[in-house]
Order: C-alpha cells, then structure tokens, then sequence
C-alpha cells in the first residue's frame, strides 16, 4: 500500500466516523413542561435591567429584525447567524428580544416559541408543543445582560403573552449540563 492510499483511506475513514457521529449521535435532553395556570415568580427586587425597567409592567419584548441578529456577530458562529436568520422569517416562530439596545446595536438577549411542531435543523429532533402547547426554545442573554433579570422577566412576559392567547402550557427542552438553564426553568415551575 502507497502512502498516498494509505492518507486517502485516513482521510475516507475520517469522513464516515463524522457522518456515523451525525446520523447516530446519541443526545440526553431534559424535556419539561409547565403548566400556564399555575402562577409566575416574582422577579427579585433590588436589580435593575439592563434597560431600565423597574418593574415587570415596564418590559416589552419587540420582534428581533434582521439587522439586530447582523449586530450579534461577536456572539454567534456565521452559521448560528444564517440559522437565526431564517428564524426571523419563520411564520410558525415567535423571535423576540428583550427591551433596549447596547451600545454596538445587539440585544440584551432573545428569546423564541414555536406554536407548531418545530424541526430542530441543528441537532435533527422535532418537537410537538401539543393541543394548546407552545414550544419556548433558543434563548439567550448577553454576557454583559447577565444577572439582570432579563431572561426572568422575558420569560414572564411570553407565559403572560401566551396565557392571554388562550395557550395552555410551555414546553422546553434543556440540556442536563446547563445548570444555569435547569435552575431558570425549575424556579418557574417545569
């Protein structure tokens, strides 16, 4: 066998354990749902959100736009960027960012709910929200956001949103390392 063959079964080698990786790649995921009837925390008092707001009535949440997820891109992989991207034009998905710019026009953080079936491209797994369900996934705070209530108050505002549409429950799915993540949802109820 030539070194030239020997390099080219390497590398062929290489190329089906990454497909064999994609295709049976085995995830462990926290499935957790919460009931909107039960009633929302408060959020702690005596911090202040990145924006201003001193109370929750203050927060609103406008739709992200193409232009704030350019901002991001000291955050985010370009294809992270191309995936939010087409999430904005979605029709099935809720992208939302939490009130006020930075200085360099990135949000404080975003969060989204899917209120269909939602395909997860990323790590090739669907989820169904069910009857009267809403699928709340992908959300993020910036690193200077941190610690200032913007995910509690994000979260708050989607439950009370989609409380007054008539949705039933939320349905997240978190990875069981995210600490932070598991503590957010389990102080919320899930």
């Amino acid at each position: 066998m030539t070194a030239s063959s020997k390099t080219l079964l390497s590398r062929l080698k290489g190329f089906s354990l990454k497909i064999r990786r994609r295709i049976f790649q085995r995830m462990e995921l926290c499935i957790m749902d919460r009931d909107l009837s039960l009633p929302d925390p408060v959020a702690p008092q005596g911090r202040v959100s990145p924006a201003g707001e001193s109370s929750q009535e203050d927060f609103d949440m406008p739709l992200v736009t193409h232009q704030e997820v350019d901002n991001m891109a000291a955050y985010f992989s370009p294809s992270k960027l191309k995936v939010l991207h087409r999430r904005i034009d979605d029709p099935t998905i809720e992208f939302r960012r939490a009130q006020g710019l930075m200085e360099d026009g990135s949000c404080f953080g975003f969060l989204m709910h899917a209120t269909a079936p939602f395909h997860e491209e990323l790590y090739n797994y669907t989820v169904d929200p069910g009857k009267f369900g809403v699928y709340q996934f992908d959300g993020w705070v910036s690193p200077h956001a941190r610690g200032k209530l913007v995910s509690i108050r994000g979260m708050i505002f989607m439950a009370n949103r989609r409380r007054q549409e008539g949705y039933q429950h939320i349905r997240v799915i978190v990875w069981p390392n995210d600490i932070r993540s598991l503590r957010l949802h389990k102080r919320f109820g899930f």
